[in-house]
Parts: structure tokens; C-alpha cells; sequence
């Protein structure tokens, strides 16, 4: 399966998709501790990411306190073809 994004890899590594969304969520939440009310959460290369755990992810976080997500398409995969 791939990981959400380049930075969720380097997050994530060696861990199970669980651990993924976990580490993801605990990051949320500690940031909602220190007092934190606007938390924007910008899975990079989000347009390779498997949908499904995209979708699992932005779900988890949001209900942790995520407030913002930003969806890029860090390198264009997304976009039509130029003719």
C-alpha cells in the first residue's frame, strides 16, 4: 500500500497504516493541547495517494481537530495533460 505522502513516509516508517493514522491523530491532538485552534493538515502529494486511505486519514484527523485540509497535487499527476 502506498503511504499517504512523502512526509507521512518519513513519519511512518517501518509502521503499519494504523500506526500511520495514529501518529497523524496524535499529532492533531497535540497540537489542540498546546492551545492550538486553527491546525491545517497538508498531506503532500495527496493526488498519488491511495483514495482510500487518503479519505481514512482526512477523516481521522478532522475528527482529532484538524480545522484546515489542504489537498495538493504537489507534482501534477491530477492535472489534464498539456495538449
Amino acid at each position: 500500500m502506498r503511504y499517504l505522502n512523502r512526509f507521512l513516509e518519513v513519519f511512518a516508517k517501518g509502521s503499519s497504516p494504523a500506526q500511520v493514522v495514529e501518529n497523524a491523530v496524535k499529532a492533531v491532538r497535540h497540537l489542540r493541547s498546546l492551545g492550538c485552534t486553527d491546525i491545517e493538515f497538508s498531506p503532500e502529494d495527496a493526488g498519488r495517494s491511495d483514495p482510500k486511505f487518503l479519505y481514512r486519514v482526512l477523516a481521522a484527523v478532522i475528527e482529532a481537530g484538524a480545522t484546515t485540509l489542504n489537498i495538493p497535487d504537489t507534482t501534477g499527476d491530477s492535472s489534464p495533460p498539456n495538449p
